[in-house]
C-alpha cells in the first residue's frame, strides 16, 4: 500500500465561495452607486434645462418690452418730473390699441432711502409666450433717476424663475423721412 500523500496546505472547503461572494457584493455596491450617480446627473441636467427655459423666457420678455418701448415717444419739451408719466400713459395706450390681452398699470410704492427717482412703478403682469409649455414673463419699469429707467423682466417656466434688469437712458431722436 502506498502512503497517503499529505498536502502542504490544509483543505479549505468553501473558501472560493466566500471570496466570490465578496467580489459579487463589491461589484453590486459599485453598480448601485453608479446608478444613483447617473440618476442625480439626470436630475441636475433637467433642472439646468428648466432654468435655461426660464432665462429664455426672461430674455424674450426683455426683447418684447424693448420693442413695445420703441413705439413710445414723448415730446422733448416734457418736464423731467413728467417724463415717466408720459411714457407710462403712452405705453398703456399702445398696449390697449395693439395688444388688448396685455395690461399695464401704474402703482405708487414707497421706496426706501430715495433709492429711485420716483415712486411710480409701471407693472406688466404675466404675459404668456407659449401657453402650452408655460413660458411667461412679467415686467416692471421704474424711473431710476432723472434720465434713467430700469426695466426688470422676470421669466417663468414651471417653478423656475430668472430675472433680468436693464437700464434705459432718455435720449432724443431727430426726425427722419423713414
Amino acid at each position: 500500500m502506498k502512503p497517503a500523500r499529505k498536502s502542504a496546505f490544509p483543505k479549505r472547503r468553501g473558501f472560493a465561495l466566500i471570496i466570490s461572494m465578496i467580489f459579487v457584493l463589491i461589484f453590486s455596491a459599485l453598480a448601485l452607486s453608479m446608478a444613483a450617480l447617473s440618476g442625480t446627473n439626470v436630475q441636475i441636467a433637467d433642472n439646468l434645462c428648466n432654468a435655461n427655459r426660464a432665462r429664455a423666457s426672461a430674455e424674450s420678455g426683455l426683447e418684447i418690452v424693448r420693442f413695445w418701448l420703441s413705439n413710445v415717444a414723448i415730446s422733448g419739451t416734457t418736464p423731467v418730473e413728467m417724463q415717466f408719466h408720459e411714457i407710462a400713459n403712452s405705453l398703456q395706450s399702445y398696449l390697449a390699441a395693439n395688444h388688448p390681452n396685455v395690461t399695464a398699470y401704474c402703482q405708487t410704492v414707497p421706496l426706501p432711502n430715495g433709492q429711485y427717482y420716483a415712486s411710480l412703478v409701471l407693472h406688466i403682469p404675466s404675459v404668456a409666450l407659449d401657453s402650452d409649455s408655460g413660458h411667461t414673463f412679467s415686467a416692471q419699469i421704474v424711473q431710476f433717476d432723472a434720465e434713467t429707467l430700469r426695466l426688470t423682466v422676470t421669466g417663468v417656466y414651471g417653478s423656475f424663475t430668472k430675472t433680468l434688469s436693464v437700464n434705459y437712458v432718455f435720449g432724443q431722436r431727430a426726425n427722419t423721412v423713414f
